[in-house]
């Protein structure tokens, strides 16, 4: 009988697995940004055509979302728009995919594109500022993972 333990040999090569990697990191990140942005545009009750247009400008001058179109922003954005107005207001689930990133270096372009949703029309009202804090507190990493107390 061969041991519990024993590895198998994975049918992926090491670059397959950074590749898929890589891909698993920049899809989190990609819903992230859109999450980020359709909270902010949706916090003071209307979506600004400019709100949508800061998010598609930011995935394609991202480096980090290098793989996704400006129509696969678009869609996602109106996607992503449309379930919390179906939702009502924020769910856990659109926090929990903003979670996800961390507090790593995507969390910069999380908080940018929510910055950058709230400033649009030239000026941040304080629903879209609360909606930022929302965002930056899901980054933040919790007492737990830090492993310290807050």
């Amino acid at each position: 009988m061969a041991p519990q333990n024993a590895r198998r040999p994975s049918p992926m090569s090491p670059g397959q697995l950074r590749q898929a990697h890589h891909t698993y990191l920049e899809e989190m990140l990609f819903e992230a940004v859109v999450t980020a942005g359709a909270v902010v545009a949706l916090a003071d009750g209307h979506v600004d055509p400019e709100e949508r247009a800061r998010v598609v400008d930011l995935v394609e001058r991202s480096g980090w979302l290098s793989t996704y179109t400006a129509a696969e922003a678009e869609d996602a954005f109106d996607s992503q728009v449309r379930q919390l107005e179906i939702e009502g207001g924020i769910p856990e689930a659109a926090l929990n995919s903003v979670r996800r990133v961390g507090d790593g270096l995507g969390s910069r372009v999380v908080v940018c594109a929510a910055e950058e949703v709230a400033s649009a029309d030239g000026q941040i009202q304080p629903p879209e500022e609360e909606a930022i804090g929302l965002v930056r507190s899901a980054l933040a990493p919790s007492a737990e993972q830090a492993g310290r107390p807050r």
